[in-house]
């Protein structure tokens, strides 16, 4: 039974009421295509995204039961967590970067790496917007995950 704060899409999955049209639409072709996606959430008020680092990557996939909801499935898994559909600000496409979905108030993070050893044994600071975000023993590392937030 849909609930009042449902949308059911043409291939039946249910979606949060405030989930725009076009995440709808692009996840709908995604849980066809089964493509590895990135996903990134967020405000979408503010655009501010939520910097997340854990369950962002895999395929679309749809849950069972009456309620049939999106689902993010990490590769090499047979199972997966619920999207905030909602809450979505931007979908890439992995192989190939290709933006399928982009919020118009989407921003990326403003990301520095700083070199200064706040923790014993750990050399360069990584700031998100900011904010110290997290530590690491070399350069390579920080950069890694500089890369992750910006692209």
């Amino acid at each position: 039974m849909k609930s009042s704060s449902d949308i059911v899409s043409p291939n039946g999955a249910y979606y949060n009421k405030d989930t725009a049209p076009e995440v709808m639409e692009v996840l709908d072709e995604c849980i066809q295509n089964k493509k590895p996606v990135r996903i990134y959430l967020g405000n979408p008020e503010t655009g501010d995204n939520w910097n997340e680092e854990h369950d962002t990557i895999g395929r679309v996939g749809r849950s069972t039961g009456t309620h049939k909801v999106p689902l993010l499935v990490a590769a090499g898994k047979n199972w997966g967590g619920a999207i905030l559909t909602h809450c979505i600000l931007r979908i890439v496409q992995r192989r190939g970067a290709l933006e399928l979905y982009r919020h118009p108030k989407f921003k990326l993070p403003t990301v520095e790496i700083k070199e200064e050893a706040l923790c014993k044994g750990y050399s360069y600071a990584l700031y998100l917007n900011g904010e110290i975000y997290s530590n690491h023993k070399n350069l390579k590392s920080a950069v890694k995950l500089r890369d992750y937030f910006t692209e």
